[in-house]
C-alpha cells in the first residue's frame, strides 16, 4: 500500500532541511540580502493583515538599507502630486 503524499505549501519546501539555507542566511551580508531581495521583487507580494491588501514591491524603491536593517518598499503611488523627482529626493534625503 502506496502512502498519500502530502500536498506541499508555498511556503514550505519540498527538500529536506539539511541547515544549509539556514547556514547561508547566517553568513550572508545584509546588503546581499538587500540584492538577493531586490533581484527576486517581482515574486515577492507584501499582506498588510491591518488593510486586508496584498501589495507588490515598489517598482522604484523596493528595497533599500536603512541603518542596520533592509527596508521594503511597497507603495508607489505618489502622495500629494509630487513629482517622480521630488519623491526620489525626499527618499535619498530621508
Amino acid at each position: 500500500m502506496t502512502k498519500k503524499k502530502e500536498p506541499v505549501l508555498p511556503f514550505e519546501s519540498s527538500k529536506p532541511d539539511d541547515g544549509s539555507i539556514e547556514s547561508l542566511a547566517n553568513h550572508l551580508p545584509l546588503d546581499d540580502l538587500a540584492r538577493l531581495i531586490e533581484i527576486n521583487s517581482n515574486r515577492i507580494i507584501v499582506f498588510n493583515q491591518g488593510t486586508k491588501t496584498v501589495d507588490e514591491l515598489s517598482r522604484y524603491f523596493s528595497v533599500c538599507m536603512n541603518g542596520a536593517c533592509i527596508q521594503i518598499t511597497v507603495n508607489d503611488e505618489l502622495h500629494n502630486n509630487q513629482s517622480l523627482s521630488e519623491e526620489v529626493e525626499d527618499t535619498l534625503n530621508g
